[in-house]
């Protein structure tokens, strides 16, 4: 069967290297289009333990014209690949609004990952047919044709396919692709206001979290808003930058190696310059005690993984007493936030 399958792939990579694929675009409702892949590979994620997270800003057009059946191909190789050589952490989907009109769109799609990374030696070679990187364990399960094919479907959508990589620190494959949008077939656009930013000085946060992904999710999202975001990857981190920075808020991830997010919340209650920084603690499993001993130990609120931006904001707005900056979906920011390498 493993055969069959590689023939069948190294068909389709011919095809498409030998001009005899055509993409066949058709209205495609984004949200759901996104929606199935991430159910898709959710259920790969969930068997290995691993958070998934996917953000999709609201300015995204909800109808476009796209070949649907090898944009998802694609999606499904990358997602699939991220997730069969991460073992801890998270996998994510980032679709984000890079530039266009009311008639066309630039969007980017990254699939990031916290896995063991790659060597400029493998990224040389992971595009090559057959060839797959990794310990022997990983590459008997697939057929390496998976990322060729991926390269050229998205070559015939007149992009590429990018590689940020480095051992021990994950992997980004990202594209970007123009889209027509929709107009007839997408339904009425939502009254929703989005929040685009805030009136008044500069507010400075604090992201504490030991995986690297996790808090890229936060500070991308947080620093589109014009907050100056900071951070630190465990407890004694929050506790220093905390003393140095004098955040104005604090969002902080629970377990965490050498000092957890509850005793760094403890002792930071202790300390008279920092003693009144409001603190929103997070956490991917969150037990029954887990919200109760988060309030207990000192922060203002708790907020279970993944965390919804449209709360986490809600939030913050509370705890800071800011008056958010809201535009129309049409005309709200759109430019894609800074990705921290």
């Amino acid at each position: 069967m493993r055969g069959g399958r590689r023939r069948l792939a190294g068909l389709d990579l011919a095809k498409v290297e030998a001009g005899k694929l055509d993409l066949t675009p058709a209205p495609v409702d984004l949200g759901d289009f996104l929606q199935g892949v991430c159910n898709i590979v959710r259920v790969k994620a969930d068997e290995k333990d691993l958070l998934f997270v996917h953000l999709l800003p609201p300015t995204l057009p909800q109808a476009a014209c796209f070949d649907d059946k090898r944009l998802r191909q694609v999606l499904i190789n990358l997602l699939g690949n991220a997730i069969k050589f991460t073992d801890r952490g998270q996998v994510s989907l980032h679709v984000t609004w890079v530039s266009g009109s009311d008639t066309q769109a630039r969007l980017r799609f990254e699939v990031r990952d916290t896995g063991p990374g790659m060597t400029p030696e493998q990224l040389e070679v992971i595009f090559q047919p057959f060839e797959q990187v990794g310990d022997a364990r990983r590459r008997v399960s697939g057929t390496g044709l998976g990322l060729p094919i991926s390269r050229q479907l998205v070559r015939l959508m007149g992009s590429e396919i990018h590689v940020d990589s480095q051992p021990g620190e994950g992997s980004c494959f990202w594209f970007e692709v123009d889209v027509t949008i929709d107009a007839r077939s997408a339904a009425p656009a939502s009254n929703q206001d989005v929040v685009v930013g805030y009136e008044g000085p500069r507010k400075t946060l604090l992201v504490v979290d030991d995986i690297e992904g996790n808090r890229a999710v936060l500070v991308d999202w947080l620093g589109l808003l014009d907050f100056d975001v900071h951070e630190a990857d465990n407890g004694v981190g929050l506790l220093v930058k905390a003393q140095a920075l004098h955040p104005d808020l604090i969002i902080t991830d629970l377990a965490m190696p050498q000092l957890d997010g509850l005793e760094a919340t403890r002792r930071l209650r202790r300390m008279p310059e920092c003693a009144g920084v409001p603190v929103i603690a997070v956490s991917a499993h969150p037990t029954g005690s887990d919200p109760q001993q988060s309030l207990d130990a000192g922060a203002n609120v708790f907020l279970p993984k993944p965390v919804e931006l449209d709360r986490l904001l809600h939030q913050v707005g509370v705890l800071l007493r800011l008056t958010w900056v809201v535009e129309q979906p049409r005309t709200a920011k759109r430019e894609a936030a800074p990705f921290l390498r």
